[in-house]
């Protein structure tokens, strides 16, 4: 188990849960704060060698009932057929609905061999109406070729050993699916082979952001992942008390201890946790209430998530609402659809508080892009979780005696200390308490909320009913023939029914990847030239990236160019701290650049183009006509010869490879010559050979077959060496370790 974030609270949950305790089971715990990437963990986990064979690698936001039996045995029949079999990737059958309203997923294009379910292709984020490019060569080198738009990556993957020793030969190697999958596939000369396996009535989904969590959470109350549902009482294993849930009609759960009022009215898909009151005429529907909540009179609660310990005052409306551990909503306030409160928050008497605004009780750090929401408001608060205690103890290590004395003020609608409120009444209300946190750029705030998905946004919200929903739900599992023409023809359909795409939305996911690769071609550049690498280990990093993101070299060089200009200025908004040493403080004198722009021609300057926004770097060329041509013609055949330059070396880098793998094979057989001799074999033979020599030798050389004495002793030392080079010879571990050291 991989700890990062929050390390200390999983290894806390650890020692009190039974999976410690589990007869030959052993759980080892891997802790690293400062480990930003799934590379990395994996690298750190090859370096502290305690994977030695296949393993199953599962992200830890993972929920699935599957049963690996199946794949496992898939993927062992793959290996001992061809070892270059490294990775199985788990997939589901979904319906776009399911996708998108309910999980809030991107689009994922896979290529797939039909016959053998070898993945060809990985494409995260097309759209219906975006162009698809496969290598002509695919379709030369297998008899057909499926395109799937149905499938959802489960995040659940069988791996070989080799998986490991490639993440630590390759550091650019940093994301499973966008670096390591992407580039294993466009990496095709070295044979290695990733393939497809597709669950078929099995439940299986990952919980990366607040949809994933609604939809799951609703998964699990319907009972989709059986045998995880509330009332088996597995989960947390080892808590205090124990969970006590029992099931009722319409998928209503109660822990013991729960009292809701005669005149309340609790709808289907509900928990109550042990300890929670309901008032009079409340209306809970849809929701997960945890332990120790009070919900007051005539509130409504429709859809919404509250942890332990929360207070509803009377009135209160909510809906699509995620309320965390110790937050107070005062009577008569309202929360619109996708509203996040997070942990010790108090909302004022009849505040309204607006739709996907997520309140916290500490301020939003400005930090560079990264890091989590989550992860940031547990730095804010001192380094613990912010719900961790009872009421405000939790905080007492990050709140000054003033705030904290405040905060329980505000909690109990007590008027505040000395009359000042530390937060701004604005976003929490007159006596509440809590700062707004601002959604960051480019993020899409429907996918990161629990409430049901906006009309606006083209997408079928969920079905009120849950026949209706069950129904949706049949229909997402139902088999759908895929074909290149499916997506046209679904266009098509819409169309047909007076539906139109929304202007730019292509456009603006095309924008927002370019951005990324633009980010990461800037990041990695300046990053080589702080370190002082040498000119060949920074074509190394930038060839990765360009192989890893499937770009061409003009892409690259054209932001390696952008990025060398812009080091004469001050450094951007968005450029992270470590870099800030490569910019200048100030722009650097323009008193040339105006004498030289006055002199030249007025038509000239007139024909210049303006800069497109601030992110453009316009090159303007002075001079005649055909001194313009030439220089514009000079700089297409540098990009020119450096493009062929790169595939020249690339070539040649690949032929040095194969060289490399045959001199490692023919290390490997002469270092166990003796072996082959030893059992009467060519160097080199097959292992069916050296297991028929061996049991002619075993039969001839062992003890029983020889008298008491000196014989049998001289037979026995012989069988044992026979057993050695035998074991040595059919030892798979050792032969595929070498292989796999030819890719080093």
């Amino acid at each position: 188990m991989f700890c990062c974030a929050h390390a200390a609270q999983i290894e806390a949950y650890l020692r009190k849960s039974r999976w410690m305790y589990q007869p030959s089971f052993a759980v080892h715990t891997i802790v690293s704060t400062d480990c930003l990437s799934v590379g990395e963990a994996l690298r750190l986990v090859d370096q502290r060698n305690v994977v030695r064979s296949d393993f199953v690698l599962v992200s830890g936001d993972t929920v699935s009932n599957m049963s690996l039996t199946a794949v496992l045995a898939e993927h062992r029949a793959r290996r001992q057929r061809d070892k270059l079999a490294i990775l199985t990737v788990v997939t589901k059958k979904v319906s776009a609905k399911h996708r998108a309203a309910r999980l809030g997923e991107h689009t994922l294009t896979l290529a797939i061999d039909p016959e053998s379910n070898q993945l060809l292709h990985y494409e995260e984020g097309a759209g219906a109406s975006s162009e698809l490019c496969l290598e002509a060569s695919l379709f030369s080198e297998h008899r057909s070729v499926s395109v799937r738009t149905d499938l959802l990556d489960c995040h659940i993957d069988i791996c070989a050993p080799e998986v490991l020793f490639l993440f630590t030969d390759n550091f650019d190697y940093q994301h499973m699916r966008r670096d390591f999958v992407a580039g294993t596939l466009l990496e095709r000369e070295l044979g290695n082979k990733i393939y497809v396996h597709q669950l078929g009535a099995e439940y299986a989904a990952r919980v990366h952001n607040m949809r994933t969590y609604d939809a799951v959470a609703r998964d699990l109350l319907q009972r989709w992942a059986y045998p995880f549902v509330p009332d088996a009482n597995w989960l947390p294993r080892g808590a205090t008390p124990a969970p006590t849930y029992a099931y009722g009609r319409r998928n209503i759960y109660k822990e013991e201890g729960v009292v809701v009022a005669r005149t309340a009215d609790i709808g289907a898909d509900t928990v109550l946790g042990a300890g929670t009151t309901v008032g009079d005429f409340s209306l809970v529907r849809k929701s997960v209430v945890g332990r120790g909540c009070s919900i007051g009179m005539r509130a409504c609660l429709d859809g919404c998530h509250l942890m332990d310990g929360c207070v509803i005052g009377d009135h209160v409306r909510a809906n699509g609402a995620l309320i965390c551990e110790g937050a107070v909503i005062h009577p008569g306030a309202v929360l619109e659809p996708g509203a996040v409160v997070s942990f010790n928050v108090v909302i004022g008497k009849g505040f309204h508080v607006a739709q996907n605004v997520r309140l916290s009780l500490f301020r939003q750090p400005q930090v560079a892009e990264g890091a989590s929401d989550e992860e940031l408001e547990y730095a804010s608060a001192g380094g613990r979780a912010a719900g961790d205690g009872e009421d405000a103890q939790a905080e007492a290590s990050a709140l000054d005696a003033g705030t904290l004395a405040a905060l329980r003020a505000a909690k109990e609608g007590r008027p505040l200390p000395a009359g000042r409120s530390p937060w701004d009444d604005a976003h929490v209300g007159q006596g509440g308490a809590g700062f707004l946190w601002e959604a960051r750029l480019g993020e899409d705030e429907w996918r990161f909320s629990v409430a049901p998905v906006h009309p606006s946004l083209g997408l079928d919200a969920e079905p009120e009913d849950g026949d209706s929903d069950d129904e949706a739900r049949a229909g997402a599992r139902t088999t759908v023939a895929s074909s290149a023409g499916a997506p046209q023809a679904g266009r098509a359909a819409a169309l047909s029914r007076g539906e139109e795409d929304e202007p730019g939305e292509e456009e603006e996911e095309v924008d927002t990847r370019e951005l990324h690769f633009r980010r990461e071609v800037a990041e990695t550049f300046l990053r080589c030239v702080k370190d002082g690498f040498e000119q060949s280990n920074a074509v190394v990093e930038l060839q990765g990236l360009k192989m890893a993101e499937n770009r061409t070299f003009a892409d690259l060089a054209r932001y390696i160019l952008t990025t060398l200009l812009g080091l004469s200025l001050p450094a951007p908004p968005d450029c992270a701290p470590e870099n800030l040493c490569l910019y200048p403080p100030a722009a650097p004198a323009s008193n040339a650049l105006a004498s030289a722009c006055t002199s030249a021609p007025a038509a000239a300057a007139a024909a210049a183009p303006a800069p497109a926004d601030a992110d453009t770097t316009s090159v303007a060329l002075y001079g005649s006509a055909g001194a313009c041509a030439l220089a514009l013609r000079l700089i297409e055949e540098l990009f020119a010869k450096a493009a062929e330059a790169r595939r020249e070396a690339h070539s040649s880098q690949r032929d040095k490879e194969k060289e490399r793998r045959a001199g490692n094979r023919k290390l490997y057989v002469l270092r166990h010559a003796a072996d082959y001799h030893l059992l009467g074999v060519p160097v080199g033979s097959s292992k069916e050979d050296v297991k028929k020599a061996y049991r002619k030798l075993a039969v001839l050389w062992h003890p029983d077959k020889h008298p008491e004495g000196p014989q049998r002793e001289a037979a026995s030392k012989k069988f044992m060496e026979i057993q050695t080079a035998y074991d040595s010879l059919m030892n798979s571990d050792e032969e595929a370790a070498v292989e796999a050291l030819s890719y080093r």
